[in-house]
Formats: C-alpha cells, sequence, structure tokens
C-alpha cells in the first residue's frame, strides 16, 4: 500500500465512476481498475459495491475516511518540508485525453533524479484554453509558436453509432457504411457532428477541405461522446483517443485517409528552455524514440 493507491481510491471514492477518475488521473480505467484491485487484495476486502454509481462497502467507509486523513497528514508534511527546501516548480501542460498515462511514471522517474524540481501538471482543454505552462504535451496544431518535437503520430477518425447511420441513411445504411470505410471525410457530409466549436475542428476542417452539419458546439468531450454513444451524433477524434478509452467497443471507428489527416502529438516549449526543463524534455524524447 502506498499514497497513490489511496490517491486513486479516494478520487474513485468521490467520482463514483470509474472512468471519470481515470480522466482527472490521467491513467486509463484499465490501470486504475488494476490499482484498485491491488489496494483490495493488500486489504482483504472489497472496497466498492460494483453497481452504477459506485458505492463503498462497510470496509470502504473506513478505508475511505482514514485515506484522506492520511493524505491531509502527508500534504501537511510536504508543505512543511518544502518550507524548509523550496523546491522549482516545473509545470507541464497536457491534454485532458489523449496522452498516455505513461507520463505520470516519466514524471516520478525525473523527480527521482531531480529532487530539486516538482512538476505540476496542468490541463489543456479541448477548446485550446488552458493555464500557463513550461511545457506542453499537445497534438502540434495547438501550439504553433513553439519549438516543438514529435512524440508520435495519429490520425483523425470519424465516431458514429448504428443508430445514427440507419436513421440518417435508411434503406442506403449499408452503401454507406462501405464507403465511410473508404476513409474519405467528404462521405461523412449528411452526419450531425458534435464537437463544432473546438479547437480540433478549427483546424481539421479547413485542412480536410470539410465543412460538417452542426448538431452541436459542445466542446466538452464526456458530453460528446455521450451524445455519440446515444446516436444524437459523429464525432471527429484522435485515433489515440478511441483505442485509450474503449470507444471502438461501442461505435463504429472510420479512420480517414483524406490528405491533410493525419497529425502528431509533440512537446512544445519556449524557445530557450533552462536546463531543468531541458532534461525533461529530453527524457520525454529518449523514452518515445527508443
Amino acid at each position: 500500500m502506498n499514497f497513490l493507491n489511496l490517491e486513486y481510491f479516494v478520487m474513485v471514492a468521490k467520482e463514483k465512476e470509474m472512468r471519470k477518475a481515470a480522466q482527472k488521473l490521467f491513467i486509463t480505467e484499465q490501470a486504475l481498475g488494476k490499482q484498485i484491485r491491488k489496494l483490495e487484495k493488500e486489504i482483504g476486502a472489497d472496497l466498492f459495491v460494483r453497481t452504477r454509481p459506485l458505492r463503498l462497502t462497510e470496509a470502504g467507509e473506513i478505508v475511505y475516511r482514514d485515506a484522506r486523513q492520511m493524505l491531509k497528514l502527508r500534504d501537511r508534511m510536504m508543505r512543511k518540508v518544502s518550507e524548509t527546501t523550496k523546491k522549482k516548480q516545473i509545470r507541464v501542460g497536457i491534454m485532458e485525453v489523449g496522452i498516455p498515462e505513461v507520463l505520470t511514471n516519466l514524471v516520478v522517474v525525473f523527480q527521482l533524479s531531480h529532487p530539486h524540481c516538482e512538476v505540476e501538471l496542468v490541463p489543456i482543454h479541448n477548446d485550446g484554453t488552458h493555464d500557463e505552462a513550461d511545457i506542453y504535451l499537445s497534438p502540434e496544431y495547438f501550439f504553433s509558436d513553439c519549438e516543438h518535437e514529435v512524440l508520435m503520430e495519429d490520425c483523425v477518425c470519424v465516431a458514429v453509432s448504428d443508430a445514427l447511420i440507419e436513421r440518417t441513411y435508411g434503406e442506403t445504411a449499408d452503401y454507406m457504411r462501405r464507403e465511410f470505410e473508404r476513409g474519405d471525410i467528404n462521405s461523412f457530409s449528411e452526419l450531425p457532428f458534435g464537437n463544432g466549436a473546438s479547437v480540433f475542428w478549427d483546424s481539421f476542417g479547413e485542412r480536410l477541405g470539410f465543412t460538417p452539419t452542426i448538431a452541436s458546439g459542445i466542446v466538452n468531450g464526456d458530453v460528446v461522446k455521450k451524445m455519440c454513444l446515444g446516436g444524437l451524433c459523429a464525432s471527429l477524434v484522435p485515433l489515440n483517443v478511441t483505442r485509450i478509452y474503449g470507444w471502438e467497443k461501442e461505435v463504429n471507428i472510420y479512420p480517414i485517409v483524406t490528405p491533410g489527416s493525419s497529425f502528431s502529438y509533440s512537446i512544445n516549449y519556449d524557445k530557450t528552455p533552462d536546463s531543468d526543463c531541458r532534461d525533461f524534455i529530453d527524457g520525454i524524447l529518449k523514452f518515445f524514440r527508443k
């Protein structure tokens, strides 16, 4: 048992849902579930009743109360220690979705080798807004005015439910499914899309030469996903995101091959990073390029 296990457990107890807790912790549901099961095994009791929403068992209530107290004591201890040895803070902006969970492990490794530094992760929202940071990990089109180096390649795809296909195309639904498999973005022109106001659309609509029918200008990823799964709209989404969050288990995923559909996740930073930021950047690049 460690503080990380307890932090994960407390977040799940607060959110009452694995998916929401995993997103806030920047890890996958699978990894989070593994950590919760590990904690339950160590304690020797189930901590949750697996219903929707999740409910704490009697043992879970005890662990939740004491875990929060332990984390508060840890935070108080760390604050007192930091007052005697003030650490340099490095702020790293990351996307709310789509960045591999390995980033958390890389942060831990960096801090072990740079004990005088503290890394704070700040979110980059789907609409492109973000707090100030020293380094940003995001699709390359978010920070065109920064220095950037490619971490991994990706492409856009269209996520659409069978219900929406049937409702939109009727008797020609099967024919349109075959058309969709060709990956031409223009074959989706009759479908309503749900993320029309996002930076993602602003970038790829122009790059792909495609003007979608907008069902909703909502940017929030959770809401758009629920609308998509419910058959209310289609969604333009990075292929990497669909794999991390299991979209392909619930809706049809059609990768787009139209020129301009591929892009890169990159590490973006100021042109003259200091030595500690440079070390962090080099550590990220080394991992992704090995």
